[in-house]
């Protein structure tokens, strides 16, 4: 269940991947209208009267399979995912990825053999640390051209006592993805996440209306971290999806 720890341990963990600089902007959607788009056996999580879609950039350093050493440069690139918050049938909470951006082509066809939504997408990152100001400002991008995405993130106050919004956006343990026509839960675990308030700009915020989700506002509510160490277990089959 969704919460500040994981309610199970990664023993043997599949990967393990540090999940660094991360943005979270969440948009509050419809619930009916999201239920059309995920697969049978899932349906939307609701928190605070609506459902809830997230774009969170990223920067992923040391991924890896647990048995081999991360593969220096080519082992960090920054990552955008599109996703919602579901239950399965048993009241399991967990995410659905609608789509995961990444730069690099041989992960991502390594990752779609497993199921998981990846796409081929050039991107970049900064980070500008300012010393005098203690602040610090992560700017993500992705894409080329008229297609390029961007977004700025300055980093503000900690969250010190985090709202059971908070950790229902946040605390998730289960990722779930379809393979071979068959529903899959990916259990993950992790240390609880360090939240700070930020603030966004950018082209990046439009991406999920664009992307033809639900989407009922257009201001999202921001989260950051600065990251968490990763324990990605194997995937489970759940059952049949459509």
């Amino acid at each position: 269940m969704s919460g500040l720890t994981p309610d199970h341990r990664v023993r043997v963990p599949l990967s393990t991947q540090v999940w660094d600089r991360v943005t979270f902007l969440h948009y509050r959607a419809g619930a009916d209208e999201l239920a059309r788009l995920l697969p049978a056996g899932l349906e939307p999580d609701v928190c605070d009267g609506s459902a809830w879609v997230s774009l969170t950039p990223l920067i992923m350093r040391e991924v890896r399979p647990s048995v081999l050493p991360a593969v220096p440069g080519w082992s960090t690139f920054v990552e955008l995912n599109i996703r919602t918050y579901v239950r399965d049938r048993h009241g399991r909470d967990g995410l659905w990825f609608f789509t995961l951006d990444c730069p690099r082509r041989l992960m991502v066809w390594g990752l779609n053999l497993l199921g998981l939504p990846y796409r081929y997408r050039p991107g970049d990152s900064e980070v500008e640390s300012q010393l005098r100001t203690g602040t610090e400002t992560v700017r993500y991008s992705f894409g080329h051209g008229p297609h390029r995405r961007e977004l700025s993130t300055v980093v503000g106050d900690p969250i010190r006592n985090q709202s059971p919004l908070d950790v229902f956006l946040t605390g998730r343990w289960n990722a779930y993805t379809t393979r071979l026509g068959r529903a899959c839960r990916v259990p993950a675990a992790h240390e609880p996440w360090r939240l700070s308030r930020a603030e966004v700009e950018g082209s990046l915020l439009s991406v999920p209306g664009e992307s033809g989700l639900p989407m009922l506002d257009s201001a999202p509510l921001v989260h950051f971290s600065p990251g968490v160490h990763a324990r990605l277990g194997a995937p489970r089959l759940e059952g049949r999806s459509r």
